[in-house]
């Protein structure tokens, strides 16, 4: 029989290689409300996951993680996170002063909306036309008639509705409404006009007895031009003519729009649900007024966290009001986390303080950044930007200049860049926060978009927040490694030279490629060993290491000054 090595000179292993935890600081949580999966937080790698899950193309977490993973490069997963909350997203336009023909604009649902403005314009009117246009119940819009004992033919000034004869846009289609009167025979309307290619097309509207009735019709249309109601028993017949519920590039838009005479309020009909809206024109001052719902962010992001904490950064997908936005800061706050909020709210533009991203530099928010984009109102700059930076190795990044896949630049002046993101020699002269613009070469039409400012409401730079974070993990880390790997550490000079020796490790490793976030002249301290107070070494509490280091920070602008000589 073979004799076993083992019994001549056995090899006993121990393992001394246990490494302490970490968080991961490149994986992001988007948080929204949603009943799509049961549990808090769950894990993907690609969107396409979601759907398997019951997600629809349309949720805020879809279009958040789409937004996420379109970035090259980015991260390999993500997490979604489930709100209990469930906010009443309501948003505010407030048209400018109109003009003769001036054109007021916005796309909802990814369904463009525009009206304009007639030779009497006034605000009021405006936001008349925008209601009669995006309103989704049957409404006499179009035209009002009564019954004839001859057929008669509305067309011209008898179209007498908010939008009378004029373009419908988005194409809808249209609805009938008879009052309940036996002056109404069965016979059959007819609406002639153009589809929404602007082709000329006809439908018929049957009429029954003694109306009362809406009749629904099923083509869209873009321009009424005319309605011929045939003859009937008498004249107490009422009818309307309005647009319906159907939109001929998205069926499920479920809005309702109020007006308010000097501005408009559009909502989600179902409490929790979200819709993305983009594209407004200028004249309308855009204010999202979604107020935080009853089950807090602060309860819902702990809660979210309390089954799935290892995730560093957040994007809140259906959380883009300044009252949700500060709700989370609030909670992030405490967190070694950092929080990037989108808000298209105009008067972050403005000369006022009163908005939310000065509200953040003056709660000095250090681990929240607002990122103001209205060109992308829900297409989720904020996820887009963490979904670039965070495949980064902590330190390596800084996020101005960066080009994100998906994100429209947004057209801002030069005061409002100075305004948001301060000026380049002083950056802490604005509000603080990001920007997506184009940068242009002088004299050309042609440039790059890009990431401007990276402030904190504290006035701290992103990547140095998320630096510094993972330096304090990293030098746990570091430190706690002898403390697990050996029997004891000492309290001698040899032990105390362990510890520091893990410290100085560590701050080499983070002041060179990739991470880069200190310089190389940094210093570690210990005292000398007959300093240390006896009570601390019969605590067992070493309280002696010091580090003095530099941030490397970055390069985000400067000046070139020459002299040209004869």
């Amino acid at each position: 029989m073979p004799v076993s090595f083992d019994r001549i000179f056995p090899v006993e292993i121990t393992r001394a290689t246990r490494t302490a935890s970490r968080r991961g600081f490149g994986i992001a949580m988007l948080a929204a409300h949603h009943t799509r999966f049961p549990e808090r937080a769950r894990s993907y790698a690609d969107p396409s996951e979601m759907l398997d899950d019951g997600f629809e193309t349309t949720d805020a977490a879809y279009l958040a993680a789409v937004a996420f993973c379109s970035q090259s490069p980015r991260p390999p997963t993500f997490k979604i996170g489930r709100r209990l909350g469930t906010p009443d997203q309501t948003i505010r336009l407030t048209p400018g002063t109109p003009v003769e023909d001036e054109v007021f604009g916005i796309t909802i649902g990814g369904v463009r909306f525009e009206v304009t403005a007639d030779a009497t314009p006034s605000v009021s009117e405006i936001c008349d036309f925008l209601v009669a246009l995006i309103q989704t119940d049957p409404d006499a819009i179009i035209a009002t008639a009564a019954s004839a004992v001859t057929a008669q033919t509305l067309s011209g000034a008898s179209l007498d509705g908010v939008i009378g004869g004029g373009t419908i846009a988005p194409a809808r289609n249209l609805t009938m409404t008879l009052n309940a009167h036996a002056d109404w025979d069965a016979s059959t309307a007819v609406v002639t006009g153009l589809d929404e290619d602007g082709r000329a097309q006809s439908e018929a509207f049957p009429i029954p007895n003694g109306g009362g009735v809406t009749l629904v019709g099923t083509r869209f249309w873009s321009h009424v031009d005319n309605q011929l109601i045939p003859a009937q028993t008498g004249t107490n017949g009422t009818l309307t003519l309005g647009v319906g519920e159907l939109f001929a590039d998205n069926p499920n838009l479920d809005i309702t729009i109020t007006d308010n005479t000097t501005h408009v309020d559009i909502s989600a009909d179902d409490t929790g649900a979200w819709f993305g809206y983009a594209d407004a024109t200028t004249n309308l001052t855009l204010d999202d007024i979604t107020a935080e719902p009853a089950t807090t962010l602060a309860v819902d992001l702990a809660g979210i966290a309390a089954a799935d904490a290892d995730w560093y950064a957040l994007c809140l997908a259906d959380g883009q009001s300044a009252a949700q936005i500060l709700a989370a800061a609030a909670w992030m706050e405490t967190e070694k986390r950092a929080y990037v909020a989108h808000t298209f709210d105009t008067d972050v533009e403005g000369a006022s303080s009163d908005d939310v991203l000065s509200d953040l530099r003056d709660l000095s928010r250090l681990r929240t950044i607002g990122f103001y984009s209205r060109a992308n109102a829900g297409r989720f700059p904020d996820a887009a930007l963490l979904g670039r930076v965070l495949a980064l190795d902590p330190g390596s990044w800084t996020a101005a200049f960066k080009s994100l896949s998906g994100v429209e630049p947004d057209d801002l002046s030069t005061t409002a860049l100075d305004r948001i993101i301060g000026t380049t020699e002083s950056p802490v002269s604005g509000k603080g926060g990001f920007v997506y613009v184009d940068a242009r070469p002088a004299g050309t039409n042609r440039g790059t978009p890009i990431v401007l400012g990276g402030l904190t409401g504290d006035a701290e730079w992103l990547d140095i927040v998320q630096g510094l974070d993972f330096a304090a993990a990293e030098l746990q880390a570091r430190v706690f490694a002898p403390l697990l790997n050996n029997p004891k550490v000492p309290y001698t000079p040899a032990g105390i030279d362990v510890l520091a020796g893990g410290v100085r490790t560590a701050m080499r490793k983070l002041s060179r490629a990739p991470h880069l976030i200190f310089r190389d002249d940094f210093l570690v301290e210990t005292p000398a060993f007959e300093d240390i107070d006896p009570a601390d070494r019969q605590n067992r509490f070493f309280d002696g290491i010091v580090v003095d280091a530099g941030v490397q920070g970055a390069i985000h602008g400067g000046r070139i000054r020459f002299t040209v000589r004869p």
